[in-house]
């Protein structure tokens, strides 16, 4: 390939002495040097020699000044010009060119690394590198006397990446071919595209090797028609560490081509790829480049045996550890719907209401090209958040995908805040949400994404391009899996007597422990906890229990009328039992008008004396406790007073902050 390392406009930059060399190109300030010969850094510039495949950029007399310290007449003119000279070359060619200083420039790694940022383009300097410690790790790449990549430890000539390419200030790209015309892109591939490549991506990422845009050209094919995503049960039992990105290149160009690796980072796992087009990271997840972490704990690499195309790697991969199969009937209770049947079993379920069934047909179209369910959460507008009910809802529908180790997408018509983020985050599940986009005064609703297996902008529609970006392909749930009669039980809802009792109640009640790490909202299996503590202490009550959940508008009824005979055990007992009042209320059914009137009943029983906590406990649950539907929560307490004559004014009190509650 070709490098246009000479400038488009060459006379807009005053550059007339831009020397080309034989590892690239050698920048002089116009009408200072003349003739050529008097230049003797030039004649520096012509003994380098360039890693293959990356033009050396230097500085002769009238631009070293572009670097220097300080804000000088002289310094402001040269850093102009060097950044006019970058401007005048497409995204491809800076990608290939490194900026090497010339003559007795002294830089350790720190001030290398601090040049790099502000000229935009990798900086390489010789050894040797007191700082080495100092230096960031991972913007670091070692080459041997030959130009072979090495080791940073092993090291003579050190390049230090910059954290924002010129490409990006420039250009507004992270990725040098992205948009690029077909015939370049195969351009680029006829032969071996260089390795020693770390680019920092403007989203926080880091993309190693081949750029995205060439990855998709040479293996989307291979990609997009085989493999799953990588995790840590695909590993073998040794794993190679190494400590820098720069490391794990030099291992991997240090294998003969052909060669294939899995290569693991801080739990993500992908597929390395050393070949003639060069060295790739693959993410077969995604189907695309991988991207990583910027600032990674461990780093780990495992050659796999054999020689074979990517799409039988893929394949082979596939058959060492099958696809799961769902163990777990996902089911539908709360405010969830099943809105629409996908293919392959996968389900479009929506979550409250609020969306029209043309939004709905257009999701369910879109989501014929990926492999995932789709959860939608209706919202009236793009400004509303999810109701509690709604995020219940969510948090046990994600739960019983990520049994089956699924994990679906989910698209919400309103706005996200922590609650919403918290339970997304928690099961590492990828979001679409709407938001105002540039034009403002709410007239510019566009999509954007959260947890996406691609970076997107924001998009005006929802289209198969948009979900696979953000949905990825084949993506297997990351979390511990619990034990299935467990999950069984959980996702049963309480409602469905015959189910519960059928449920083997004493193996679960050995399992209780388990449910706490399971890292669900704390109210969502709380119900399930309470029913299963009192099955064999107090059986009354746990028949109570499920005639409440299964009950209509009056079940608070069953709940009160067991309130005396709790009421008089001994304090242990009664605040146990308690507990288990409140807890029955929780989950999807979300009865907070019982659960903050029982939790002020029991406040009332064990400190009096603590009314504003009394009153506090009730009214922190005003929006369960609309005010034309107070009476019979008045009347519930009127009752509970005549059969509890001795604690009337306890009552009576509670009672009263029922009627004033906001």
């Amino acid at each position: 390939m070709t490098l246009p390392i000479t400038p488009r406009v060459m006379d807009a930059i005053c550059l007339d002495h831009a020397v080309p060399t034989g590892s690239g190109l050698h920048l002089r300030r116009n009408g200072l040097v003349d003739p050529v010969d008097d230049d003797p850094l030039l004649t520096e510039a012509l003994d380098v020699t360039a890693p293959d495949g990356y033009a050396y950029i230097t500085l002769g007399l009238g631009m070293t000044e572009a670097f220097a310290p300080g804000d000088t007449h002289d310094r402001q003119i040269a850093r102009k010009l060097f950044e006019q000279f970058l401007r005048g070359h497409p995204p491809y060619a800076l990608d290939r060119m490194v900026e090497r200083p010339l003559g007795d420039h002294g830089l350790s790694l720190t001030e290398a690394a601090h040049r790099a940022e502000v000229a935009g383009l990798p900086v390489d300097v010789s050894g040797p590198f007191p700082d080495l410690d100092e230096a960031g790790p991972h913007r670091l790449i070692g080459f041997s006397a030959e130009s072979r990549v090495v080791p940073v430890d092993q090291a003579v000539t050190i390049r230090v990446v910059p954290r924002t390419h010129a490409m990006f200030h420039e250009h507004r790209k992270a990725d040098p071919f992205e948009g690029e015309d077909p015939a370049l892109l195969g351009g680029a591939l006829s032969r071996s595209y260089p390795s020693a490549r770390i680019v920092f991506d403007s989203d926080g990422g880091v993309r190693l090797g081949l750029p995205a845009t060439l990855v998709a050209h040479a293996y989307g094919p291979a990609l997009q028609g085989g493999g799953r995503p990588l995790d840590a049960r695909d590993l073998p039992p040794v794993v190679e560490r190494v400590r820098r990105y720069g490391d794990l290149i030099a291992a991997m160009t240090g294998t003969p081509a052909g060669t294939h690796a899995l290569v693991e980072v801080d739990g993500q796992v992908t597929l390395a790829v050393h070949d003639a087009h060069g060295l790739s990271f693959l993410d077969p997840g995604t189907g695309a480049a991988t991207v990583f972490p910027a600032e990674p704990g461990s780093i780990g690499l495992a050659v796999l045996d054999g020689a074979m195309d990517l799409a039988t790697r893929l394949t082979a991969l596939d058959a060492l550890r099958p696809a799961p199969v769902p163990q777990l009937a996902v089911r539908h209770t709360g405010t969830v719907t099943r809105a629409r049947e996908l293919s392959q079993g996968r389900t479009l379920d929506l979550i409250g209401t609020g969306a029209p069934d043309a939004f709905l047909n257009s999701i369910a179209d879109a989501a014929a090209t990926i492999d995932q369910s789709v959860i939608v959460i209706g919202a009236d507008r793009p400004s509303s958040t999810p109701s509690r009910a709604d995020l219940l809802a969510l948090d046990l529908q994600l739960f019983q995908h990520s049994v089956n180790r699924g994990v679906p997408l989910v698209i919400t018509r309103g706005a996200v805040d922590d609650e919403f983020r918290k339970i997304v985050d928690h099961y590492q599940v990828p979001v679409l949400h709407q938001t105002l986009g540039t034009g403002g005064l709410g007239l510019d609703i566009v999509w954007s994404g959260i947890g996406g297996a691609t970076a997107q902008p924001p998009a005006r529609e929802i289209s198969p391009e948009l979900l696979r970006a953000y949905a990825g392909r084949g993506r297997t749930s990351a979390l511990p899996e619990p034990d299935q009669q467990l999950a069984a039980f959980l996702a049963t809802p309480l409602e469905e007597t015959a189910a519960i009792l059928a449920a083997p109640g004493s193996t679960l009640r050995a399992l209780r422990a388990q449910i706490g790490p399971l890292g669900a909202d704390p109210t969502l299996f709380a119900a399930h906890d309470a029913f299963l503590n009192v099955l064999d202490s107090d059986p009354l009550l746990a028949k109570t229990f499920l005639d409440y959940r299964a009950g209509g508008a009056n079940r608070p009824d069953l709940l009160f009328d067991e309130v005396p005979r709790l009421a008089a055990q001994e304090p242990a007992g009664r605040d146990a039992a308690f507990r288990n009042l409140e807890a029955i209320t929780m989950g999807t059914l979300d009865d907070g008008a019982s659960r903050g009137i029982l939790e002020a009943l029991h406040l009332q029983l064990t400190d009096p004396s603590n009314q504003d906590a009394v009153r506090q406990m009730v009214h922190s649950h005003s929006a369960y406790l609309p005010k034309d539907g107070r009476t019979d929560w008045i009347r519930r307490l009127q009752k509970l007073s005549v059969e509890m004559p001795g604690h009337l004014e306890q009552i009576n009190q509670v009672a009263l902050y029922v009627t004033t509650c906001p």
